[in-house]
């Protein structure tokens, strides 16, 4: 933060920006996975009431929200930084998408 009083920017800008990294770093963390709302309150420091109307309005991150289970299933989200962890993270998903790749080749090959 002394970053951003010295630059003068606005302490609840700040606070948004810091929230929507977080929130992004949380999607991408559990990408293809159901994050319950109250997980996704949690991070951000929001009141679970508006944990929907965040996943909603925030661009970083793409998923699907049931109102049923009161969570959210993150498809795709942004990485606040993409280093070795990133990097591991993308390659256990390739390797996930590939052997399912292969599953629906073989479906075909034997039809």
């Amino acid at each position: 933060m002394e970053w951003g009083r010295s630059a003068r920017l606005p302490a609840n800008w700040l606070e948004q920006n810091i929230r929507l990294l977080t929130f992004a770093s949380l999607g991408f963390a559990h990408a293809g996975h159901d994050l319950p709302y109250s997980v996704v309150a949690s991070i951000p420091q929001i009141e679970l009431s508006q944990a929907e109307k965040w996943a909603i309005d925030v661009d970083l991150l793409s998923g699907k929200l049931s109102q049923t289970t009161q969570s959210l299933h993150a498809y795709r989200s942004s990485a606040r930084t993409f280093e070795r962890e990133q990097w591991e993270a993308l390659e256990k998903r390739l390797v996930a998408w590939k052997a399912s790749q292969a599953s629906v080749l073989e479906v075909f090959t034997s039809a």
